[in-house]
Formats: C-alpha cells, sequence, structure tokens
C-alpha cells in the first residue's frame, strides 16, 4: 500500500508482526537483511528479507542487543528479572547461549547497550548503573572485565548507546546527560577519554560513526548534530 507522507513523496509500508514489545535491535553488519528482535515475552525473534525464519525461547527477560560484525555471534542482555547476565548465541545454530557473562560483581544492573569492537574479540556492556565493562570473547574468561580497574563510569545518566569506531580503537557513548564521550582505547588498557558536554539539551538518544572523524547523533532537542573529532 502506499500513501503520500506529510513532508512529499510517496513510501510503501512493510510490516513483520511481532508477539510481544520489542526490547530492542540488531541488524545485520554482512547480511542487511538480517534482523535480530528480542521481545519482552522471553523470545529473540530472527528475520531475513522482511519473513520470520526463527523464534528462539529464553529463560530470560532480554533488554538489548547486539551482533559481531561478521554477524557469527549475537549477544543479548538481561536484567529486568534481576539477573544481570549477558547471553551470547552463535547465529548459525542459536537454540542455546554458546557461552554466557555471568559476573554479578560488576554486572550491577540491567544491561542496557552492547557493541563488539570491529574484529570481535571484546564485547563492551553497559549496566543501568552506568559501568560500562569490556569483555575478552577471545579467553572467555569472565570472572573480572578485562578493564575491571576502570569501570568509566562517568556519565551522570542512563547511558543511551554505544559504538566502538573512530580509529578502531575508540569507543563512542551517549546518555540521557546531554553528553559524549570518546574512550581512545579502552581495550587496549587506556584510561583516556574526551568530554562533549552539553552535545545536545538534555537526553542523546543516539550517536554513531559515520567515518573515522566525523560522528552523528539525535537528541531530544529535536536536533541531528554532526561532530569532527581529531584523533
Amino acid at each position: 500500500e502506499e500513501k503520500t507522507s506529510a513532508y512529499g513523496g510517496v513510501f510503501g509500508a512493510q510490516t513483520v508482526k511481532l508477539d510481544g514489545a520489542a526490547r530492542g535491535m540488531a541488524v545485520g553488519n554482512k547480511d542487511a537483511n538480517l534482523l535480530v528482535v528480542p521481545i519482552h515475552r522471553k523470545k529473540l525473534v530472527f528475520i531475513n528479507d522482511l519473513s520470520i525464519t526463527q523464534q528462539v525461547d529464553t529463560a530470560y527477560t532480554p533488554s538489548c542487543c547486539a551482533l559481531s560484525p561478521d554477524d557469527a555471534l549475537l549477544a543479548v542482555g538481561s536484567g529486568t528479572d534481576g539477573n544481570n547476565c549477558v547471553f551470547v548465541y552463535a547465529t548459525a545454530n542459536p537454540d542455546k547461549p554458546a557461552f554466557v557473562i555471568d559476573c554479578k560483581q560488576y554486572l550491577r544492573g540491567e544491561i542496557v547497550c552492547l557493541a563488539f569492537t570491529a574484529d570481535g574479540k571484546f564485547l563492551a556492556t553497559a549496566d543501568r548503573e552506568r559501568n560500562i565493562w569490556i569483555w575478552d570473547l577471545s579467553t572467555k574468561n569472565f570472572e573480572k572485565p578485562h578493564n575491571f580497574n576502570n569501570s568509566m563510569k562517568y556519565h551522570n545518566g542512563q547511558i543511551c548507546s554505544m559504538q566502538f569506531g573512530g580509529n578502531g580503537k575508540q569507543l563512542l557513548t551517549c546518555a540521557n546527560d546531554s553528553t559524549l564521550y570518546i574512550f581512545q582505547d579502552p581495550c587496549g588498557g587506556s584510561k583516556d577519554f574526551f568530554k562533549l558536554n552539553q552535545a545536545f539539551i538534555g537526553v542523546v538518544r543516539k550517536a554513531i560513526w559515520i567515518a573515522p572523524t566525523r560522528i552523528v547523533g539525535i537528541g531530544g532537542d529535536n536536533t541531528i548534530r554532526f561532530f569532527d573529532v581529531q584523533n
């Protein structure tokens, strides 16, 4: 069905009906047709080319998700039911988690954001307590995070999005405290960061790298802003 938008032009809507409220969304990095949506009914919904291909039941209520750069791994956060864990699935066989990051000494609240490094070797997690932890997926030693001596707890509000990018080592974060942070090389042990105060008025809903030295963000002040970064 085609309709004319209020802003001119024509658009067509294609709908995939979900059996519950979406708690996040992960879009394939290699396969743009791949979409994974966790829903509140304790399910992971796999969608490919606008068709639901698989639904996986979980023992927990998912809170967010992310796909690795090669789409081989799916990380799913939890915590709304007090189970503050990250479940990592092999997308080729997602019937059960391949491994679980279950370290409640450090994961102290619901997982709200996840981000893989470009090589897929590390996973960053942000919880509702505003801690950002880096986990080494190559060793699968999850007794403590890679950055256990530096929680990167600098935001004063809930973290809304995270993404590795820039020079490949930098972690970009934004929150509902109006700020952006660029952590220079958290996987390499660096504690250096750059803070952009008052990037927006109010919440920064999402910020992403669109080039090695360029960021775009959307804010609750009804603006889209572009930032140039000097590495």
